[in-house]
């Protein structure tokens, strides 16, 4: 960043900016401080300039001696979409700004007074009255610098205080010596009184703290454009920065509309390839390819040209040795405009340059079909296990099933008397085939049954099967 300063009081009012280096220590920011002398040669001294290779200014100069940098900055081409110009006079909207120098150029500056608003109109109609009303020829269009606005609202404010006190005392006034000790009575009562007036003047809202500094002012950040001072951010002590959504597309396509972009890329196939015979070909149709397609089309959507220049290292980029070599490098470097090609995005380049949405994204997908909607089929709860393993466990379940059978039937302890004839010398057993089946099904499935075995084997048997 280059600072060049013209007033006496420069660095007082840039501290902050001065301060930048040491202020972020994530953002180091070098900044290079240059006066400018009442007789200063702005042609030599933008040439100088040029050698740094910096491309952001900050002008605190007299508006007339800012016209004649800017004009001596165009004629070494300093006024290009690169360089980036901030002006610290308020009162760039009443310069006559040279089309040669706002064609390309971004200029940004800053301003109190609104056009728009309603007080400073009524202040520009009452000013162009009386200035008419004396002979003078003014118009509308005639520009009220910044300091013009203050002044009116200075006395404005002055007239307020005085109506306010007239209707409790009477003023009395009397003459002073200036070297003198005697203090006017009034003096004081009458700076109280201006700390305490409210309204909206031609510079804004005017309201003052118990100091007497302004409280509330609002800034607007204008870009000198070709079709004059626009409006694209604001500035105010509670909100702070707020910066517009719209209007930086239509400038974007303005400056794109005829321009003649350098286009630095890489050969490889697809993307871009040389036609052959080679030598049958002159300037962009000697090559032919996908990004070479792509830069037709957005040419002639936008209406811009392009010029396609291999890089001339034949690398992508990357930062070796404090440099950035290859298509990033030539970006840097201001060797050329845009580079269009298969040039991947990382988190260093990022840092360096920047990227539009990219064309193609690689990397590893996983694709699956979902799955359509079916009826359940019959024997759909098969399907937790394969068929062996239900084959196994049906086998299990009637291999034990008919061991149990085979055990009751043997042991002794198994054949009862009847419940309805428990003296009878008939006997009989529970465990009959079915009643084995159903026994063991609801040992399997957790249930309880009506009867249980009493024999030993068959006990080792159920517990087993548990």
């Amino acid at each position: 960043m280059i600072i060049s300063v013209g007033f006496p009081n420069s660095l007082i009012r840039l501290q902050e900016v001065l301060q930048l280096p040491t202020s972020d220590k994530k953002n180091q920011v070098k900044i290079t401080l240059r006066h400018v002398k009442p007789d200063q040669d702005f042609t030599k001294f933008m040439k100088d300039l040029s050698k740094l290779r910096e491309n952001n200014f900050i002008v605190d100069l007299p508006l007339h001696r800012v016209r004649e940098l800017l004009i001596a900055a165009e004629k070494i081409n300093m006024t290009t979409e690169y360089q980036k110009y901030l002006l610290t006079s308020l009162d760039v909207h009443t310069m006559d700004w040279p089309q040669e120098i706002i064609g390309r150029s971004n200029i940004t500056a800053f301003r109190l007074v609104n056009p728009e608003n309603r007080e400073f109109k009524t202040f520009l109609d009452e000013w162009i009255f009386s200035e008419q009303t004396i002979g003078k020829d003014v118009s509308s269009k005639q520009p009220i610098t910044t300091e013009a606005a203050l002044l009116y609202d200075a006395l404005l404010s002055l007239s307020r205080a005085l109506n306010e006190i007239d209707r409790g005392r009477a003023i009395q006034l009397k003459s002073l010596q200036c070297d003198g000790t005697d203090v006017w009575e009034y003096g004081t009562i009458i700076a109280n009184h201006m700390k305490m007036v409210s309204f909206d003047g031609a510079s804004g809202p005017i309201k003052f703290q118990k100091n007497g500094q302004r409280t509330f002012f609002t800034l607007d950040v204008v870009k000198v454009t070709s079709k004059g001072v626009n409006k694209i951010a604001t500035w105010d002590p509670v909100m702070n920065f707020h910066q517009k959504t719209d209007g930086g597309r239509d400038d974007a396509l303005v400056l794109l509309k005829n321009a003649t972009l350098r286009v630095t890329t890489i050969i490889n196939s697809p993307y871009l390839m040389k036609k052959v015979p080679e030598e049958d070909y002159t300037g962009n149709d000697r090559y032919e390819g996908y990004c070479k397609d792509l830069l037709e089309k957005l040419s002639e959507k936008f209406g811009f040209k392009f010029i396609i220049n291999p890089v001339k290292d034949g690398k992508y980029g990357a930062f070796k040795d404090g440099a950035w070599n290859g298509m990033v490098g030539e970006l840097l470097r201001m060797e050329a405009d845009i580079a269009v090609a298969d040039l991947s995005i990382t988190f260093d380049r990022e840092s360096a340059v920047d990227f539009t949405m990219p064309f193609m994204n690689l990397g590893i997908s996983i694709l699956f079909k979902k799955p359509g909607k079916k009826a359940p089929a019959l024997f759909s709860f098969l399907k937790p296990l394969s068929i062996e393993v239900w084959f196994y466990m049906g086998t299990a379940y009637l291999g034990i099933t008919l061991y149990l059978f085979i055990l009751a039937r043997l042991s002794p302890y198994e054949w009862i008397h009847p419940r309805h004839r428990p003296n009878s010398e008939l006997v009989a057993n529970r465990f009959t085939l079915v009643n084995s089946l159903w026994f063991m099904m609801g040992s399997l499935m957790k249930r309880g049954c009506d009867f249980l075995p009493r024999g030993r084997g068959s006990r080792v048997v159920k517990v087993t099967d548990s």
